[in-house]
């Protein structure tokens, strides 16, 4: 079971609080029960906590689901729809920025990770779709391996 990091910053000026790779590994998956692949009593409990500590900005980064899969990103956009899902218990108030990591943008094929052509669309419409993109436009690209 991997754990997140969870910091919390205050000042007058600045608000912050940051975890990342809460996703469960693939024999701890269920897909059935947890479309996310998300470690969901962790994740709820991250988000409870950071509701009450009330930070003007929660970011996630990376590894926030399983990922991998080698297709067009229907399974990252299946696993990310179902996480933001989770994200929803978030007060109004607190601004979520999701980072991606190599299990949001890379494939597997063949036990081998790679880049892919598709989850980085994927990635790019799920943060427009959910409301996430109020700072996004300047982060990763992908690259041909």
């Amino acid at each position: 079971m991997l754990f997140p990091l969870l910091f919390l910053s205050t000042s007058p000026s600045l608000s912050f609080a940051f975890f990342g790779c809460n996703r469960l590994g693939p024999e701890a998956w269920d897909v059935t029960t947890n479309p996310s692949s998300a470690n969901l009593p962790q994740l709820r409990q991250t988000f409870d906590d950071v509701a009450t500590l009330r930070p003007r900005l929660l970011f996630a980064g990376g590894d926030l689901v399983m990922g991998y899969e080698d297709d067009r990103g229907e399974s990252l956009r299946r696993q990310l729809d179902a996480w933001a899902t989770e994200a929803r218990r978030l007060p109004a108030a607190i601004e979520l920025v999701p980072i991606p990591g190599n299990h949001e943008l890379n494939r597997k094929k063949k036990g081998v990770k790679r880049s892919s052509d598709y989850t980085y669309s994927v990635w790019k419409n799920w943060i427009a779709r959910n409301g996430f993109a109020r700072r996004a436009g300047n982060g990763p690209s992908p690259r041909t391996n």
